[in-house]
Formats: structure tokens, C-alpha cells, sequence
């Protein structure tokens, strides 16, 4: 009996000491990435969006954004390719937003923010204020947060697509900021690129505000888009609305260079 006795302490003193020999498997955790303040105005221009952390891991995802004006408050210090393809066109930053919708960090090419020129490479339309009999009307190019026309690390223009710059525009009849839809009212087919206004100067063209008028809450305006090739004048109307403000494009008339 004592024999037993033995044995069976022996075996549970070997069993103790193989179960604290056992190494502890941990998961390897994502290093979170560096920030800098960045205090600006923003539109989100998709549907939805993921909320991320600062390790880059999914927490939520938030919906009915389209068109929301957003308070950006700081972004990733670096861009980051949650794709990992060797396209650095597929680099951004994350974003910190906040709104009545959404607050948190996201990452996505449809958040844009008010144009700064990072190097005179990258130049930036400037934001336009227009002053009528008291009312106040600004428009305010935006950018997304990807490398941009110019590549400053490659030192090289990127010829990445996407490079567009919606506008968000604020009216004092309101005192409201927001991005405009477009329609073309007009008898033809054109070639808008977005169904939202946009004001640009990238490597396809460049655009150059003519002129601007307000009469009642219709804004007029005249702009010039010049390409390569030639240049498009396009006439936008503006009907402003305390919910949501809507264009239109009423004329949009291309004349090609001419070599001979």
C-alpha cells in the first residue's frame, strides 16, 4: 500500500512539473502606428466606412455616411497600404474624424480633406470666398489622403488615378458646410468624370473659376477646364437648399486646340 502511495505521488509530482514547463503561446500584436495632429475639415464620400485602432485592427463599421461633413483632428504619421501590393498608389493615411455619425480612426480613399499644398509639386487649388451684398459663398477644393500627383519620396509624378478634389462649399444664407451633387440638364452627353462638383488641377487638367453669380439662392458658376488638347467651359448652377444643395450642369462646351 505504501508502495502504491509512492508511485501515485511520484506520477502527479512529473505531471505538475510538465504542465509548468508548458510554454505560453501568445499572439503577436500588431505595433500601432505613430500620429500627428492635423486639424482640418473633411466630406466622406462612400456609403460606409470601418472604425480601426491604432494597431490597424477592425472595431466597427459605421453607415449612411455619404456626403458627411467631418472634423479631422489627426493622421497616421506614415501611409499605409492595407492592400500590401507593391503599388504605392494604394497608400494612405488613416484618419481621425469625428461628426454626429462617426468618430474614430478610418482609412479609405473616399475621405478627403481641404486642400494644403504638401510641395510646390503638389500644388493645391485654393479655397475661393465670394462675397454677395452680405452673403458669403466658399468653395473648398479637397484632396484624398493618397501620395498625390507628385511623389515626393520617388521624385517622380505618381500617374496614379483618383486624384480628384470634390468640393465642399459653405453658404452663409444656411451657415452650412456640404458637397454638392451634379446633374447635366444638359441636351448632350459630356464628360464630367464625378457626379459631384469638383475643382480641379492635376495631370489631366486644370481648373480656372471665370466667373461667379448669385441671384436669389442660384449660384452661377463659370468655369474653365483645361486639358492637353483643348480646354471645356462649363457652366454650373447651384440651387442652395437649408438640407442639401444640388447642381447642375447647364453648359459644357469643348474646343479642341488647333495646329493649323
Amino acid at each position: 500500500m505504501k508502495q502504491i502511495t509512492f508511485f501515485v505521488l511520484l506520477f502527479l509530482a512529473c505531471s505538475c512539473g510538465e504542465q509548468k514547463a508548458e510554454k505560453t503561446i501568445k499572439t503577436p500584436v500588431k505595433k500601432s502606428f505613430k500620429t500627428i495632429g492635423h486639424k482640418t475639415i473633411g466630406v466622406i464620400l462612400t456609403e460606409e466606412l470601418i472604425i480601426y485602432d491604432l494597431h490597424k485592427n477592425e472595431l466597427k463599421k459605421v453607415g449612411n455616411l455619404y456626403g458627411e461633413i467631418v472634423q479631422i483632428d489627426s493622421i497616421s504619421k506614415n501611409k499605409y497600404d492595407l492592400k500590401n501590393t507593391d503599388d504605392r498608389c494604394n497608400l494612405y493615411n488613416f484618419v481621425k474624424v469625428r461628426s454626429k455619425k462617426i468618430n474614430g480612426w478610418v482609412y479609405s480613399p473616399e475621405v478627403f480633406e481641404q486642400q494644403i499644398a504638401s510641395s510646390p509639386m503638389n500644388k493645391s487649388p485654393e479655397d475661393t470666398l465670394f462675397h454677395f451684398k452680405g452673403i458669403q459663398i466658399k468653395l473648398i477644393p479637397t484632396k484624398n489622403f493618397n501620395i498625390g500627383v507628385y511623389d515626393e519620396k520617388e521624385d517622380m509624378l505618381s500617374f496614379c488615378s483618383g486624384n480628384q478634389s470634390p468640393v465642399i462649399l459653405y453658404n452663409s444664407i444656411y451657415n452650412k458646410y456640404e458637397y454638392i451633387p451634379i446633374s447635366n440638364e444638359t441636351s448632350k452627353e459630356i464628360n464630367y468624370s464625378f457626379k459631384y462638383f469638383t475643382f480641379d488641377s492635376n495631370d489631366g487638367w486644370h481648373d480656372e473659376l471665370i466667373s461667379s453669380d448669385l441671384r436669389g439662392n442660384v449660384l452661377t458658376l463659370k468655369i474653365k477646364r483645361e486639358f492637353q488638347e483643348g480646354h471645356t467651359k462649363i457652366v454650373i448652377q447651384i440651387q442652395l437648399d437649408p438640407n442639401q444643395s444640388h447642381g447642375k450642369i447647364i453648359s459644357f462646351e469643348h474646343d479642341p486646340y488647333s495646329y493649323d
